[in-house]
């Protein structure tokens, strides 16, 4: 299902983790802002540097992404997990931009390989 190779996923992953370690940090965000904003583009969205996904030797598993991009490929574009049965990504906003995920690096790396895939370039 993958069309990236592994290892490629695995240097984009160390790419994310080396741009935002040490220099992002969680924000407080408003009430205002969390009830409005409920989608956030994938690009935006950044690896937990502190998750096991993250970290070289343990790392992400591909059996679990493969399985995640195949029911999206199933369903359609997965711009809707609760539709699909699946957990939304959960994330925190984090300075200099966009999301640290805490929950869902798998759904998200489907995702992310799925649109890789589909431009040829990250």
């Amino acid at each position: 299902m993958i069309n990236l190779g592994n290892s490629e996923f695995d240097k984009y992953i160390s790419e994310e983790i080396q741009k935002y370690n040490g220099v992002s940090m969680p924000l407080k965000t408003g009430m205002l802002r969390r009830l409005l904003v409920t989608r956030v583009g994938c690009k935006r969205l950044h690896p937990n540097p502190n998750d096991e996904f993250s970290r070289p030797e343990i790392g992400p598993s591909y059996r679990i992404i493969s399985d995640y991009e195949k029911k999206f490929l199933h369903y359609g574009c997965p711009s809707d997990f609760c539709v699909m049965g699946i957990d939304p990504i959960v994330v925190e906003r984090m300075h200099p931009d966009g999301y640290m995920i805490l929950n869902g690096h798998h759904r998200w790396a489907a995702v992310r390989i799925q649109h890789l895939s589909a431009r040829g370039t990250g």
